[in-house]
């Protein structure tokens, strides 16, 4: 599956298309769909309001275990939609408390049971810097 390579900057919590020699550069990964439906708020696309995450809502929340469960709950479900597409057999994260947010690490396993494992950091200062 060729898709246009994103990247992501977790300190302004923003993705933007990758160029290179003035082409826009692809890549054969997930990385890009993960990053979609992970950092895109939950109904903000307008070609689908079930599509994006829920994890906006944990920003303010405190350094508690029960937070970490409700991330990896939230990426789990965001992600739902790799495995009813068929498109990965399934789909585990974790996630652990870094400074100004949290750090996710989502395993996914092909249907040629390939694994593949991304890592993000979703912090909360570009946030912060706008309020």
């Amino acid at each position: 599956m060729t898709d246009l390579l994103i990247t992501w900057s977790p300190t302004a919590l923003t993705g933007d298309l990758s160029i290179s020699g003035g082409d826009l550069e692809t890549h054969e990964g997930l990385e890009s769909a993960i990053l979609l439906s992970l950092f895109t708020d939950l109904g903000a696309w307008w070609g689908d309001p079930t599509f994006g995450s829920k994890l906006f809502r944990w920003a303010r929340s405190k350094r508690e275990p029960a937070v970490l469960a409700g991330v990896v709950n939230d990426v789990k479900e965001a992600l739902t939609w790799l495995v009813e597409d068929r498109v990965a057999l399934s789909v585990d994260a974790t996630a652990e408390f870094v400074p100004g947010g949290f750090g996710l690490a989502v395993v996914v396993t092909r249907p040629t049971n390939d694994v593949a494992t991304f890592r993000f950091n979703r912090t909360w200062f570009a946030q912060e810097a706008r309020s």
